[in-house]
C-alpha cells in the first residue's frame, strides 16, 4: 500500500482537501479533522453555507465576495463569487459542485469566467464557491475513474444560464470594487489553519500577498 502513496504532508492535504468538501457540500453536519499535533479543525452542526464559509475561511473572506442566486427551469444555482477586483494567478479557489458533489467541469468553469466578462485582468481567475442542482440524468459521470470531472449532456444550457447568473450577480453588486484579497492573505488568527493546509502552503509559512 505505502507504494501508493506520497510524501506525508502531501496526503495530509489530500485529507484536508477532502474534508473542506465535504464540509462545504453539508454545512447541517458537524465535522472535525484532527492532524498530528496540529490544533483539531471543527465546523459545527447546523451551519448554512454563509456560516461555514466565515467557519472554515473567516469573515473577511465573506466579506469580499458576492451572494448568487439563480433558478431557469430545473436548473438552481447558489453560492459565493468574488466582487470586481478579487483574483487569483490559478484556479484553485473556484469550487464547483453539483447536486451537492464536488465536481471539476469545464463548462462551469468558462462560465464563470464569461460571466466576469471585464471584470477580471488577462491571465486572472475569479475566486468562487459555486452550487448547481439539476436534474442528475443530464449529467455524464463515467468519464474519470475517480468520478470527480463530468460533463453535461446540454453544455450550452448550463454555461448561458451560469454566465447569465454570475452577470446578475456582479450587476447587482452595489459599491466600489473592494481591495484584493485572496485565500492566500489569511492569516491563522482570522481562519483555521486547514485554509493554508489546503492550498499548499504550510500552517507555519506566512501568506504571501499575491502578486
Amino acid at each position: 500500500l505505502r507504494k501508493f502513496l506520497r510524501t506525508e504532508p502531501t496526503e495530509s492535504a489530500h485529507i484536508r482537501h477532502v474534508t473542506l468538501l465535504a464540509g462545504l457540500a453539508r454545512p447541517d453536519v458537524g465535522f472535525t479533522l484532527a492532524m498530528d499535533d496540529q490544533p483539531a479543525q471543527r465546523w459545527m452542526p447546523g451551519e448554512d453555507l454563509r456560516q461555514r464559509l466565515v467557519s472554515i475561511f473567516g469573515a473577511e473572506w465573506i466579506e469580499n465576495t458576492v451572494p448568487i442566486e439563480a433558478a431557469s427551469g430545473e436548473l438552481k444555482l447558489r453560492g459565493f463569487i468574488g466582487k470586481p477586483g478579487i483574483s487569483r494567478a490559478g484556479r484553485h479557489e473556484e469550487l464547483f459542485f453539483i447536486n451537492q458533489r464536488p465536481v471539476e467541469n469545464r463548462t462551469l468553469h468558462f462560465g464563470l469566467l464569461e460571466g466576469y466578462h471585464n471584470s477580471l485582468m488577462k491571465g486572472r481567475y475569479p475566486v468562487a464557491i459555486l452550487f448547481l442542482e439539476m436534474d442528475p440524468a443530464g449529467v455524464a459521470v463515467n468519464i474519470h475513474p475517480a468520478k470527480r470531472e463530468v460533463r453535461f449532456h446540454d453544455d450550452f444550457t448550463i454555461r448561458h444560464f451560469v454566465v447569465k447568473a454570475v452577470q446578475d450577480a456582479l450587476r447587482d453588486y452595489v459599491g466600489a470594487p473592494a481591495a484584493k484579497f485572496t485565500f492566500g492573505d489569511v492569516q491563522a488568527a482570522d481562519a483555521p489553519a486547514v485554509v493554508a493546509a489546503v492550498y499548499d502552503r504550510r500552517p507555519d509559512e506566512p501568506a504571501v500577498p499575491d502578486a
